[in-house]
């Protein structure tokens, strides 16, 4: 077994029955990825974890399993700063789409959209723009002159 270093990126958060595979599934094909994995067993126990936790934290489960409760789910781990990304299958909850939540319909693309989540962010170069125009303060020798009184 691979020992973690202990400078992880992210923490992720495993939500499923251990019966279910799911997790187990998931936590194998980011084996290679530095993160620090928290199973719950269910939904309520990931409100738990939430609520110990740091904000920035990826939350990793089947739709129909985080979306109980209407989706009340993703509407805590948004306003606490986390991020989900789903698994939806054919029996899945329908919820209104959220910058916090990433869906994926098979588990290649889920490991694709995780990858993306869990890769730093790019840096955002925005051009320099000012409204200082240095030519329409420039003063003349004699405005300064009558400015400092000489």
């Amino acid at each position: 077994m691979k020992k973690r270093s202990s400078n992880t990126n992210v923490s992720v958060i495993l939500v499923g029955p251990p019966a279910d595979g799911f997790p187990r599934r998931c936590k194998a094909l980011l084996s290679d990825k530095r993160v620090n994995f928290t199973p719950c067993p269910d939904v309520y126990a990931a409100v738990a974890c939430l609520a110990r936790k740091p904000a920035g934290l990826l939350i990793v489960g089947r739709l129909a399993e985080l979306g109980r409760e209407g989706g009340r789910f993703f509407e805590l781990a948004a306003r606490y700063g986390h991020r989900c990304c789903c698994l939806a299958n054919n029996k899945s909850t329908h919820l209104p789409p959220s910058p916090h939540m990433a869906i994926a319909s098979d588990i290649p693309q889920l490991l694709k959209t995780i990858q993306g989540l869990l890769a730093p962010p790019q840096p955002q170069k925005t051009p320099r723009k000012t409204e200082f125009d240095k030519d329409k303060f420039k003063a003349t020798d004699a405005e300064l002159k009558a400015l400092l009184g000489t």
